[in-house]
């Protein structure tokens, strides 16, 4: 990469590009450019065509494709694939049933759960051994009887 000899071949200095990277960014500034020219980070393509111009280069002469990974490499590994044998769950629960969050943790913690995780997972053991025994029930044949006598 090739941005910071760019910039200097151009004749300009730091302060000279932010403004008219600000145009089409406005979080720009002389850190952000500097991160770019040490290679820490890439520009947003409207932030490229705008370096581009100032320096009066071609893309290709100030980055060369081999330099920049977009990450579509197919023999790059997936982003978690060391946790493919767990499942990544989201849920909203409604305030009134934790109530205080860190009460909540701490309730946890008096009851031998390291964290919410761990109380999820017994909670789905408890829900299999429900379902287990509800599906033993339901294979009965006096199971429907008996329901209906005890209702």
């Amino acid at each position: 990469m090739k941005f910071k000899q760019a910039r200097l071949d151009a004749g300009l200095l730091q302060t000279d590009v932010v403004p008219e990277l600000k145009k089409v960014d406005s979080r720009a500034d002389v850190g952000m450019l500097s991160r770019y020219e040490n290679g820490v980070c890439l520009p947003t393509p409207p932030q490229f065509r705008v370096l581009c111009g100032l320096y009066k280069r071609e893309p290709r002469e100030i980055v060369t494709p081999e330099e920049v990974d977009f990450g579509v490499k197919k023999d790059r590994p997936k982003k978690d694939s060391h946790k493919a044998d767990t499942y990544k769950l989201f849920a909203r629960i409604p305030r009134q049933s934790v109530g205080d969050l860190k009460a909540f943790k701490e309730k946890l913690r008096v009851c031998g759960y390291q964290n919410i995780t761990a109380w999820l997972c017994h909670c789905i053991k408890r829900l299999e051994v429900e379902y287990a025994a509800r599906q033993k029930g339901k294979d009965r044949p006096d199971a429907a009887t008996s329901k209906a006598v005890n209702s």
